[in-house]
Order: C-alpha cells, then sequence, then structure tokens
C-alpha cells in the first residue's frame, strides 16, 4: 500500500507532517501504516474542526479551488489552512 500527498499548487516542504506520514518511497510494514494511521488521527484531533474537511479533500488530490467551492469558504483560506498546516513542526 502507498499513500501519497498530491500537490499540485505547490511542491511539499521537507520535513512537513505530510511528507513525514503521508508519503512512502516504499511500501511501509501493517505496523508502519498502524503507527502512521494513529499519529495522523491523533494530529487531526487536535486541528480546529474546519479544518478537517479542507485537509481531508486535499489528501484526496482537489485542488485549492475545488476545495474552497465543496468547503464554501475562499481560495485564500484554503491556501493559508494548508500553509498553516504545513509549517508545522514534525513532533
Amino acid at each position: 500500500m502507498s499513500i501519497y500527498f498530491i500537490r499540485r499548487d505547490a511542491a511539499l516542504k521537507s520535513g512537513s507532517y505530510f511528507v513525514s506520514v503521508a508519503t512512502y518511497s516504499q511500501d511501509p510494514t501493517p505496523s508502519q501504516v498502524a503507527i502512521a494511521r494513529e499519529r495522523w488521527d491523533q494530529w487531526l484531533a487536535g486541528q480546529p474542526e474546519c479544518y478537517h474537511d479542507i485537509i481531508r479533500l486535499r489528501l484526496a488530490g482537489e485542488t485549492y479551488d475545488t476545495i474552497a467551492e465543496k468547503t464554501n469558504t475562499c481560495r485564500r483560506t484554503v491556501q493559508r489552512v494548508l500553509e498553516r498546516i504545513e509549517s508545522e513542526p514534525v513532533s
């Protein structure tokens, strides 16, 4: 199973949470998948509720414009939320 974060608008910054948890260069073991899922769930629970749909849609590969339309927000808000998340240090 490979998990990829599709980023159409800009490259991922190395050291971002998504690079360390959601992208693998080779198939992870079942325990690595379980650990990554647990970390992801804990991390997502610590984010504001309004971010959840934006994050999930982006991980599904949606563009900023599509996310803005589906979440009834403006494109700039989507961009700011995702930039804020990517700038968080990996714990």
